[in-house]
């Protein structure tokens, strides 16, 4: 039964893209106007978010969505003017990146968003030259607006514009998350430093506990926390729906290991110092991950991340098993044969001949837990291009021989 009700929602999913598409192409607004106004029959829901909830992929990668979503996407903004034939999206990003909280562009490149509509061309232009119609039928503005203030709330509006598309918000989003990024490395690098409890300088001030530099991380890593229990309030009463997401898991894993590693760097000690710098690198390194998530937007990164995604997801545990496979088998015959020297000793005479042979050990056991810990060494490094001897005592002249004798050496 339910397979049976898999293929009919997928055959009315061809269904509605067919419907909408055609519409489309008869009446772009009348389509537009479906998708944008709410379904009575389906208690008044918009049919995209009933498209989305359904799963209905064809419709809505129809061309109607994906106009609709263009649309919304850079709202006021004129897709169709590309000067100097580079696409609107990039003069959008260079305004957010040079000329942040101040968008020029509103003021001096008015060309950039969509001209006005010619209804309102129109009417202006009635406004203007009225109609020779006798007195009582003519119906004019007593006032004339003053020019300057009409300019004034033109520039006001089109700023209000600036920072109401979209496309701005995910720029402005995405330089913060970077400059964010460079923080973190800047504070793992230099400025992660013990709690200051005994007079000392951080950050050229003396008995601050910490540097400026990681308290303003630590103010960056609050708005993150904020915004992520918004998005987990706002789903209401579909908390399940939060976590359907992959990358909310990994907002949490990142959020985890920064609070795990924010408490224990207030506890002066050396182990527990290197454990909260480890889960901060961990974090740090989640971090860097999240921001594929901005990739995924873009026409050309966005496809190819979720098939590399979706293809990690169903063939990694395969790829792993398989490189597994091979991987132990070899670490384990080539170790076991470099490992013979070590066990046995060999005995023979002056003149060569044999003579007996002993182990190293007395009760013939040589297992501990260093074994398995030298076999994976083994094996993991010889796939990254390690071809060194596992033992200092079989290395070769040339091994022996220290970076910088090698260089002093190869100097003419």
């Amino acid at each position: 039964m339910f397979y049976l009700f898999t293929g009919e929602s997928r055959e009315f999913d061809k269904y509605s893209k067919g419907i909408i598409d055609q519409c489309f192409a008869e009446d772009r607004r009348l389509a537009i106007g479906i998708i944008e106004n709410n379904a009575v029959a389906f208690y008044n829901y918009k049919p995209l978010k009933i498209a989305k909830r359904a799963d209905c992929k064809a419709f809505l990668a129809s061309d109607t969505i994906d106009e609709y979503l263009s649309h919304r996407w850079y709202d006021e903004f004129d897709r169709q003017y590309q000067p100097l034939n580079i696409h609107i999206s990039v003069w959008v990003f260079l305004a957010s990146v040079f000329l942040p909280l101040l968008p020029i562009v509103a003021v001096l490149w008015p060309p950039i968003y969509k001209k006005s509509s010619t209804k309102s061309k129109e009417t202006n232009k009635l406004v203007q030259y009225p109609m020779i119609l006798p007195n009582e039928l003519i119906s004019t503005p007593e006032k004339t607006p003053d020019k300057l203030c009409s300019k004034l709330s033109e520039v006001g509006k089109r700023i209000k514009d600036f920072y109401d598309a979209p496309v701005v918000k995910f720029y402005y989003h995405f330089i913060f998350f970077f400059s964010f990024l460079v923080l973190f490395s800047y504070v793992l690098l230099v400025d992660y430093l013990p709690l200051n409890l005994y007079g000392d300088k951080r950050s050229g001030i003396r008995n601050l506990p910490i540097s400026i530099s990681e308290i303003v991380l630590h103010i960056y890593m609050l708005s993150f926390i904020i915004d992520e229990l918004y998005q987990f309030i706002k789903s209401k009463g579909r908390p399940h729906g939060y976590f359907l997401n992959s990358w909310n898991w990994m907002d949490l894993a990142g959020i985890i290991c920064y609070i795990s590693a924010f408490i224990t760097r207030f506890i002066v000690g050396e182990n527990v110092f290197a454990a909260s710098k480890i889960l901060m690198s961990i974090d740090f390194i989640i971090w860097c991950i999240r921001i594929l998530y901005f990739c995924t937007v873009f026409e050309l990164l966005g496809p190819k991340l979720v098939m590399i995604y979706k293809m990690m997801r169903d063939t990694f545990l395969i790829f792993v098993c398989f490189i597994l496979v091979f991987l132990f088998a070899f670490s384990i015959a080539s170790w076991s044969l470099l490992n013979t020297n070590n066990q046995i000793t060999w005995l023979y005479t002056v003149n060569g001949s044999f003579i007996d042979a002993t182990v190293s050990s007395e009760d013939g056991k040589w297992w501990n837990w260093h074994l398995l810990r030298d076999l994976l060494n083994w094996g993991i490094w010889k796939v990254f291009g390690q071809v060194a001897e596992p033992y200092k005592n079989n290395a070769t002249d040339m091994d022996a021989v220290s970076g910088t004798e090698t260089y002093i050496i190869s100097q003419p």
